[in-house]
């Protein structure tokens, strides 16, 4: 739960352990030194599958978690929300050849939330708001 913290504000410790264990999904975590650096969460969506979260230090990081994901998935629609404010998330859809399909905006009536954005190359669900 401590990376988790890192980028998102506030603790969902029991949200998590149901989120990366739900029926048909698939988690993995990139582990060095026995230090987490990264992980990311594929599901089943409507058509194809949908890649949330997806936190990780680096983009290397990031894109290996991306390919661990998604190796099983040929020919298959593959979705994922990227902060537009993490150029480096940006850099793994290009990679991928993936295209827009709509945008949206996060709106706060004070401050940015204390996250490290750039570790987030997708966020966990847009779905449940």
């Amino acid at each position: 739960m401590t990376y988790d913290n890192q980028c998102f504000p506030a603790s969902r410790e029991k949200f998590l352990s149901n989120w990366i264990t739900q029926e048909k999904s698939e988690a993995l975590g990139f582990i060095k030194n026995q230090e987490l650096l990264g992980y990311g969460i594929i599901r089943p969506a409507d058509n194809g599958y949908r890649i949330g979260s997806l936190y990780a230090n680096n983009l290397e990081i990031a894109d290996q978690i991306y390919q661990g994901l998604t190796i099983h998935k040929n020919n298959c629609q593959v979705f994922i929300d990227i902060p537009s404010s993490n150029l480096l998330a940006q850099k793994i859809v290009e990679k991928y050849q993936m295209l827009p399909v709509f945008e949206t905006a996060r709106m706060y009536n004070k401050t940015f939330p204390n996250v490290a954005i750039n570790k987030i190359f997708g966020v966990t669900t847009l779905e449940l708001g």
